[in-house]
Formats: C-alpha cells, structure tokens, sequence
C-alpha cells in the first residue's frame, strides 16, 4: 500500500533531489497515518521511520541523475565526415 502510493506519487512528480524525495514519501506516511490506515498493523514509529529511510534511499537510487557522457573521438569523426560526404555529394 505505501509502496504504490510513493511510486506513484514520485513518478507524477519527479522529485529532483533527496530532499523532495524526503518531503514526498513523508506526505504520503503521514497522509496514511492521519487516515488511519496503519492504525491495525503493529509497526511502531520506529518501524516507520526505517520503513520511511528505505524509501527514500531506494528512490534516490532510482532518479539519480543520469551522467551524460561526451561523444568519442572517433564517434564524433564519423559523424562529421558523415555530413562532410552529405555536403559534397553533387545535387541532381
């Protein structure tokens, strides 16, 4: 239940950083909790708190930002004499 309400909730929002990972699933904790929703399990605020970590240590992991690499040099050779054979074919 929690762990479909923080996808979601992430995957709409697309937090940017840790902090807004923290803030998010921290809503929807405290948005189940004020709904008594976990008011039947035998999880303490402890529990919660460990579960709450996981999360956002398993989300941050998963909208890291993704390194953008610089093309090789050999890429970036073939692409230009690519353009280069384009630009100097003859026109008919």
């Amino acid at each position: 239940m929690l762990a479909d309400s923080i996808e979601a909730k992430a995957r709409a929002d697309v937090p940017t950083n840790e902090k807004e990972l923290d803030k998010l699933v921290r809503w929807i904790i405290d948005d189940r909790l004020a709904q008594e929703q976990l008011s039947r399990t035998d999880l303490t605020l402890r529990d919660i708190d460990t579960i709450r970590r996981s999360f956002v240590s398993t989300l941050k992991n998963f909208y890291h930002p993704r390194l953008r690499y610089p093309e090789s040099q050999q890429e970036n050779q073939s692409s230009t004499s690519s353009d280069q054979k384009v630009a100097a074919a003859p026109e008919t």
